[in-house]
């Protein structure tokens, strides 16, 4: 028997089978390969304030780049590669295609504050142009900067006696004219709280503009405050029994003691980190002049002999590494000079005579002021970085004292 196949039957069948292996099948389009990203800028240099804009120069196709910042309170970063530097220190930004990614490292120039007078008048100034704060005489004698404000404290002259001061943006707040407490020497910022230490006569500091007395003995006096995880430390000198002077510390008002602290020392710089607790002294009448104290154990400032007359100034630490800042004296002139962990670096040369005040350390530049001359208060006011000196004023009735970098 002769068979036979109906041809609409064979065409339906032929096109039930071809939409079912449509459903089945998956067309995609071929996956572009990236390579090794680069970037318009691997390294940067700025100063706060300036603005610039990275891109990958890579073709990545239609993929998207995210980017990223290592610190956003120094240098942000937007989803189109403009970066604004905020403030001082490096910074890594990272920019993300997929799996990959490349980075451009930004060194940050701080702005620099220093505190000082000219003229006899309280004064800052800022990357060297000078913000007078007082037509008043008197003295800046410390500055911290926090987000836009800048405090600075020290004292005016007001109807002949000293009155202590803090300055926000030029805006003077009187804490007393209270001669135990009439010079406001150091000031520090922890958070939002405010830290104002003052002296005279007797210790006290002002948390917020409220008043905390340390010692009311006249004959005790203070010069630098450090707040650590809410602890308020503080660098002093008692006078036990009338004697010439005790270097002490307080933590939280409590007196601490220092090994060999004994008659003629004074206490001039603290700093705490790591739970480390570091004061800088010096001693009269003595061999070595010169203190330095590790969690209250004398501590040697350098492994090579000093110069028994060298005066310590200043005092900063940080990632461990502490840096003692010295007066030191020739034949013929004083000389400035710090030591990193004890390894001595020289700023003068000795054809000139600087008085060093004040150092910090922001990554790996390190920033000293002074005064050119020989008396910490009058001179020409001066700051080094790296070695480098820069005058603030060809004015000789001038000093610079502290400074902040931001």
């Amino acid at each position: 028997m002769k068979s036979y196949t109906n041809p609409l039957y064979i065409f339906i069948s032929f096109l039930m089978l071809f939409l079912a292996c449509s459903k089945n099948e998956v067309i995609s389009e071929p996956t572009q390969e990236i390579g090794e990203l680069e970037l318009n800028f691997s390294t940067l240099e700025m100063n706060v304030g300036e603005k610039q804009r990275l891109a990958v120069l890579t073709d990545i196709g239609s993929a998207v780049i995210s980017w990223s910042s290592g610190d956003s309170t120094k240098v942000s970063v937007n989803e189109y590669g403009h970066i604004t530097a905020l403030s001082g220190g490096a910074v890594s930004i990272i920019a993300h295609v997929g799996e990959n990614s490349t980075t451009c490292h930004i060194k940050v120039n701080p702005d620099v504050y220093i505190a000082g007078h000219e003229n006899e008048k309280p004064c800052y100034w800022k990357n060297e142009k000078k913000v007078q704060l007082s037509k008043n005489s008197g003295q800046a004698l410390s500055i911290f900067v926090k987000g836009e404000d800048v405090y600075a404290c020290g004292y005016e002259i007001i109807d002949r006696s000293r009155q202590a001061v803090l300055w926000k943006n030029g805006k003077a707040t009187y804490l007393s004219d209270d001669v135990y407490y009439s010079r406001a020497v150091d000031l520090f910022i922890y958070e939002n709280d405010i830290y104002v230490l003052a002296t005279g006569a007797g210790v006290a500091y002002w948390k917020n503009y409220e008043k905390v007395i340390v010692n009311t003995d006249s004959q005790t006096s203070a010069s630098s405050i450090y707040v650590s995880k809410e602890d308020v430390f503080i660098a002093g000198t008692t006078n036990e029994e009338r004697r010439r002077g005790n270097a002490v510390y307080w933590k939280n008002t409590q007196e601490h003691k220092l090994d060999f602290a004994n008659s003629g020392t004074r206490a001039r710089a603290i700093a705490v980190e790591n739970n480390n607790i570091h004061v800088l002294g010096r001693v009269t009448g003595f061999e070595d002049r010169s203190r330095y104290w590790k969690n209250g154990k004398l501590t040697p400032i350098s492994n090579t002999a000093l110069n028994k007359d060298m005066e310590p100034q200043d005092l900063f630490v940080t990632q461990n590494d502490v840096y003692i800042l010295g007066l030191d004296f020739s034949d013929t002139s004083f000389l400035a000079k710090y030591w990193k962990n004890g390894i001595e670096i020289p700023l003068s040369d000795g054809s000139k005579s600087y008085f060093p005040q004040s150092i910090q350390v922001l990554d790996d530049d390190v920033y000293v002021t002074g005064v050119e001359g020989t008396h910490r208060f009058g001179g020409k006011p001066v700051y080094w970085k790296n070695g480098e000196i820069t005058y603030l004023s060809d004015n000789y009735g001038a000093a610079a004292f502290s400074l902040h970098l931001n």
